[in-house]
């Protein structure tokens, strides 16, 4: 087994473990959801329960997409694909895999889907940094 062999089978060991523990947090998460209480004393005790809810449910959804793009990261390296990219089949450099496992992209093709999502969402009209407050609410 060379080193690539040893890293690679060590990062999917890694990334397996990653999942195992998000599962773990999701099942927590739905425990609590269930065991709440149903009649909280006032209405901001309930407004806080929402809250609390809402961004655990937020933060759920956040780990169901990283167990997905794990998933997939462990499904190329099954496949041996793991480590190319996805748009012009180059190696992506190690430092890049060591800082984003589930990186399909080079660190040039990344940059190029950045400036083209950049680019459209200027050609739409709407940039994030040019609305008003009055815009959003």
């Amino acid at each position: 087994m060379n080193v690539r062999t040893a890293q690679v089978k060590k990062l999917r060991n890694l990334l397996k473990g990653k999942m195992v523990t998000i599962q773990h947090a999701a099942d927590e998460t739905l425990k609590d959801l269930r065991n709440h209480d149903e009649n909280p004393p006032d209405f901001y005790d309930q407004a806080t329960i929402e809250t609390d809810r809402n961004i655990n449910l937020l933060l759920r959804e956040l780990d169901r997409q990283s167990v997905q793009e794990m998933d997939e990261a462990i499904q190329r390296i099954q496949k041996g694909t793991f480590g190319r990219c996805k748009a012009c089949n180059k190696q992506i450099s190690a430092g890049r895999l060591k800082a984003n496992p589930m990186a399909t992209l080079c660190i040039n093709c990344k940059k190029k889907e950045e400036k083209e999502s950049m680019r459209m969402a200027k050609s739409g009209g709407w940039s994030l940094y040019e609305m008003e407050p009055s815009d959003v609410w």
